[in-house]
C-alpha cells in the first residue's frame, strides 16, 4: 500500500472515556481516499508550530470494500439462458451466482480477459459468462449475485428473458452390423437449434441402456439438408443380445430423450 501524510484541521469531538475537551477543537477526524483493497498501516501526527510533532500512534487497518459489478447480457435461447457481465472484488478472482427464478443454478468465476474493466479498477480477468442449462420455455426472471464472506451476497443485477422452447433433435436409426465383441447400432441425428454440436445418443434393449455416444461420424448427405452438421453420424456398439432395441437422441439444452425412427428389423426387433 502507498504510504502518504494527508493534513487535517481539529474538530470538536469528544474525548475517549467521555472525558471532556481540554479546549475547543480537541478531536480531529480526516478522510483518505483509498482506491486500493489490502492491509494499510495508518498513523498520525500532530504538526507542532512552535517546537517538535508529535506521533499520536498507528493502526493496522484493512481495507475491505463490497464486490461490484454489472450484467452485461441475458440471452434466452433454446432451453438455456447464457449470462455475460464482470465484477470486481477484493480478490483476483471472485465467484459468481447465476439465479433462475430465485433458484439458485450454480456458480462460475471471473476469469475473463476485460481491459475496459482494468482501465477503471485495476482487475484484468473480471469478465465472467455462464451458460444455464434445462431451462422451461417461458419468462423467467434472471439474477446474478457475487457472495462475499465480509458482506455477504453482493446482487450485481436482475433481467427479465424470455426462453425459447426450441427444437427437438432429428434424425434416423439406421440399422446394425456384426463386428467382434457386438453389434454395432448406425444412424445419423442432428439438433437442429445447434446444428453443429454433437449430440448426445443412447440406446436401449428391452429398457435399459446398453451403450451410449455421440455424433461423431460425417455424413455429407445430412449437412446437405442442415448446413453445419458435418459430422451427425453415429457409430456405437453394444453387446449381442435378443430384445426390443430403441435409439434415442437427446436434446442438449433440456435433456429430453428423442427416439429415433426406424424400418430396420435386420438384428433386433426395434421399437414401434
Amino acid at each position: 500500500a502507498p504510504n502518504r501524510w494527508r493534513c487535517g484541521r481539529a474538530l470538536r469531538w469528544p474525548r475517549p472515556g467521555g472525558l471532556p475537551p481540554r479546549r475547543r477543537g480537541d478531536g480531529f477526524d480526516v478522510v483518505l481516499d483509498v482506491t486500493e483493497f489490502g492491509f494499510y498501516n495508518v498513523c498520525a501526527r500532530a504538526v507542532n508550530d512552535d517546537g517538535p510533532d508529535v506521533e499520536l500512534g498507528c493502526r493496522a487497518v484493512r481495507f475491505l470494500l463490497a464486490p461490484f459489478g454489472y450484467v452485461d447480457v441475458v440471452e434466452g435461447q433454446a432451453g438455456e439462458v447464457w449470462v455475460t457481465g464482470w465484477a470486481v472484488g477484493p480478490e483476483d478472482e471472485i465467484a459468481v451466482n447465476v439465479y433462475v427464478d430465485g433458484v439458485d443454478m450454480g456458480a462460475t468465476s471471473t476469469r475473463i480477459e476485460r481491459r475496459d474493466v482494468e482501465a477503471l479498477f485495476g482487475r484484468a480477468n473480471a469478465g465472467f459468462a455462464r451458460r444455464v442449462r434445462r431451462i422451461p420455455a417461458g419468462v423467467h426472471e434472471v439474477c446474478v449475485e457475487a457472495p462475499d464472506w465480509w458482506f455477504g451476497p453482493v446482487q450485481l443485477g436482475c433481467r427479465t428473458v424470455t426462453v425459447d422452447g426450441g427444437h427437438m433433435p432429428v434424425g434416423f436409426f439406421e440399422g446394425t452390423r456384426s463386428v467382434d465383441g457386438g453389434r454395432v447400432v448406425t444412424g445419423w441425428t442432428v439438433d437442429p437449434d445447434t446444428p453443429d454440436v454433437p449430440v448426445q445418443i443412447e440406446v436401449e434393449i428391452d429398457g435399459v441402456v446398453v451403450g451410449a455416444g455421440q455424433t461423431t461420424v460425417p455424413r455429407n448427405d445430412v449437412s446437405s439438408a442442415y448446413p453445419g452438421a458435418a459430422n451427425s453420424g453415429f457409430e456405437i456398439l453394444v453387446e449381442a443380445a435378443e430384445g426390443e432395441l430403441c435409439v434415442f437422441a437427446l436434446d442438449d439444452a433440456t435433456d429430453h430423450r428423442t427416439q429415433l425412427p426406424s424400418d430396420s428389423s435386420e438384428y433386433y426387433p426395434t421399437c414401434p
